[in-house]
């Protein structure tokens, strides 16, 4: 035999509950000799013995028994949560974010997901548009917190929050006494934009739709430096993610303006995939996420 099945472990952990094979049979609903027949069967295979047989005694257990019958518990308990479906989608949850989104949600998120859920367990994970989109469909996410930027049709997609963009600018820049700026302000100055294709292209048909041509002097993957190098004044930097901090990386401070133009508004989703709808835990989470920030606990 080249392996045991989780039948033959289930009548030897009901062997070993009965403490005989009469009890056991009884409370399995099966004939004796066919409990024989799969203990036999278990033994040789490992061959160990699990129980101590003597004729007219009770039972007994090895040490060996012991230990396997424990750990046969342990694999049918798994086997049972594994088969029992849309139940089982309960125990835990993938985050996604979007790479800017992260530093200013994660924390709020997981901690409001777990006041409101408990007994899920919850990680996550961090990528730009293409990561999320791919993990998403590909299983390895159940929820993620991204922009409406780079997901189809497939996807279904929760609006969460609105936001409008915001100008980073060197203290002192022309632009920092405004209190907002316009996309018709920016147009000729010096750009900074996320080198994500996706994210870049986004503010690149924003300006083009208003007629006005952006100038980009820099592209960069972290915000950080891209702020600290507005705050040197290496040109404006733009982005949906405003951290409250006035003061860059390296010290500098700068000043951060929203950009007025409506055009410009973009909602932060949360996004799944169809056949994720069944799950009842993700769906308790978007309900959760959803109230909190109808609430306002979530505001900047």
């Amino acid at each position: 035999m080249l392996y045991v099945s989780l039948r033959q472990l289930e009548y030897v952990v009901a062997i070993a509950r009965a403490g005989s094979m009469k009890a056991a049979a009884d409370a399995l609903n099966v004939s004796q000799p066919s409990l024989t027949v799969a203990l036999n069967k278990v033994e040789d295979h490992l061959g160990q013995c699990l129980f101590l047989r003597t004729q007219g005694k009770s039972l007994a257990i090895t040490t060996y028994g012991q230990n396997f019958v424990a750990r046969a518990q342990a694999l049918l308990d798994e086997a049972a949560d594994l088969t029992k479906g849309g139940a089982g989608q309960s125990d835990q949850l993938v985050i996604g974010f979007f790479t800017d989104l992260a530093p200013r949600w994660i924390g709020p998120v997981l901690r409001a997901l777990a006041e409101s859920l408990p007994s899920v367990r919850l990680d996550h994970r961090i990528g730009d548009f293409s990561a999320i989109a791919r993990d998403l469909e590909g299983g390895a996410l159940d929820l993620a917190i991204t922009y409406d930027i780079g997901l189809d049709a497939r996807f279904i997609k929760h609006p969460w929050k609105r936001v409008q963009p915001s100008a980073f600018l060197a203290e002192g820049h022309p632009l920092a006494t405004k209190r907002d700026v316009a996309l018709a302000d920016l147009s000729g100055q010096p750009l900074i934009l996320s080198d994500e294709g996706l994210s870049a292209q986004h503010f690149l048909n924003r300006f083009h739709a208003a007629g006005l041509s952006p100038i980009v002097r820099h592209r960069t993957r972290a915000l950080e430096v891209m702020r600290t190098l507005a705050a040197n004044g290496e040109g404006i930097g733009l982005s949906y993610t405003t951290p409250p901090s006035q003061v860059a990386y390296d010290g500098k401070r700068l000043i951060s303006r929203p950009i007025r133009d409506t055009s410009c508004e973009e909602a932060i989703l949360l996004a799944l995939m169809p056949q994720q709808q069944s799950n009842p835990a993700l769906a308790r989470a978007v309900q959760a996420l959803t109230q909190v920030v109808s609430d306002g606990h979530l505001d900047d």
